[in-house]
């Protein structure tokens, strides 16, 4: 024999149903050219599938070629012997059988086990799957999950796994949007495919959403407290503003700023401050300082509470430095403090009498003249 045919891999992994290929290596050793023609032999070739092989191999030269091999659809799980029939064209020369082995894996003893079983996330969560090999060949699987509501994507989808070894695969699941509710379930089927057959496993993805209950209840608790602030906070506003209102010409306002019952501030309408002291202590206020330092004290002449006539340290009567009307004091003096808004009563009344000096002679009948001074 002239021409000789190896296989060079061996055992070569098939599926049920497709079409595979042999490597073999030819070497023809003779001194002219010859002509190959192999057949597969021992697997029941479906209709219409691959036709025989034909190649020349030179003389005294090794040449390699892929073999097509149909796989046929019943074809079990395991090892099954095929051979290669290798003819030449060389007169009298009988046909050479190589034998190689068609290997259909099995998966059942690959283990699928998500790490962890149950993952947790707003809209998407880390995924990984650990793929242990405890069949005694290598085998390959393309890793997919499906979900109703949920999408899985794995980051390298396919694995190659030596015998007794692990892979650890990652992948992010990525649920629909929600925004508030209550925390959602999704199952996850993980699949490994492999070539003949597959292996499943499920993992767990809870969807909590964006505003969780807590978290609501946090937001309604901080709604509330600002409602209330809000509410705090235009009562203030409005009593702070409700003192701001103009003063008509020639009223006043009396404050309290020190809260000890007495006026110590009045406020004119024309935005003057003037400064009171009560420094008898009797409770109606009778040293004012207006707004230039000058000095003015005050008299309560009628009991009322408010003063109502008013001189200057020397004594000098001046006119009502709170604006309000004259009241007709000592020497046409100033007006009274009941022009503002605690105006009292009797203001108006015209002023007590003064007082007069006479000078005369005073005659009684029979007794000397008396002179009164």
């Amino acid at each position: 024999m002239t021409v000789q045919a190896s296989v060079l891999s061996d055992p070569i992994e098939a599926a049920p149903g497709e079409i595979t290929a042999v490597h073999v290596g030819l070497h023809n050793d003779g001194s002219s050219p010859a002509s190959v023609r192999i057949r597969v032999v021992g697997l029941a070739s479906a209709p219409g599938g691959p036709a025989d092989t034909m190649l020349t191999v030179p003389a005294g030269s090794a040449t390699t070629c892929m073999v097509p091999v149909s796989v046929p659809a019943e074809l079990g799980i395991g090892q099954h012997a095929a051979g290669l029939e290798v003819h030449t064209d060389r007169p009298g020369e009988r046909a050479s059988l190589v034998a190689f082995t068609v290997s259909v894996s099995s998966v059942d003893r690959v283990e699928l086990t998500p790490v962890p079983s149950t993952v947790r996330g707003l809209r998407t969560a880390k995924l990984r799957v650990d793929v242990a090999n405890f069949e005694p060949v290598p085998v390959e699987l393309d890793l997919s999950a499906t979900s109703p509501d949920a999408a899985v994507r794995f980051k390298r989808p396919r694995v190659r796994v030596l015998p007794g070894q692990r892979a650890l695969v990652s992948g992010r699941v990525r649920g629909p949007r929600r925004w508030a509710g209550e925390p959602t379930q999704h199952t996850l089927v993980i699949t490994g495919q492999g070539r003949s057959s597959a292996t499943t496993t499920t993992a767990v993805f809870v969807q909590r959403p964006l505003f969780a209950r807590k978290l609501r209840g946090a937001l309604a608790g901080v709604l509330v407290i600002a409602l209330w602030l809000g509410a705090i906070g235009g009562f203030v506003w409005w009593w702070q503003e409700r003192g701001d209102e103009p003063l008509a010409d020639g009223a006043y306002r009396a404050l309290d700023t020190d809260g000890d019952g007495v006026p110590d501030v009045y406020e004119t309408s024309d935005g003057a401050r003037i400064t009171a002291v009560d420094t008898d202590g009797d409770g109606v206020p009778d040293l004012f300082t207006l707004p230039d330092g000058t000095q003015v004290i005050g008299t309560d002449t009628d009991g009322d509470g408010q003063p109502d006539a008013f001189t200057d340290t020397a004594g000098n009567p001046v006119a009502n430095p709170l604006g309000g009307p004259s009241s007709g004091g000592p020497a046409g003096g100033g007006g009274d403090i009941a022009a503002g808004p605690d105006a009292d009563a009797d203001a108006g009344v015209p002023p007590a009498p003064g007082s007069a000096v006479v000078r005369g002679t005073v005659r009684a009948p029979g007794g000397p003249s008396m002179r009164v001074a």
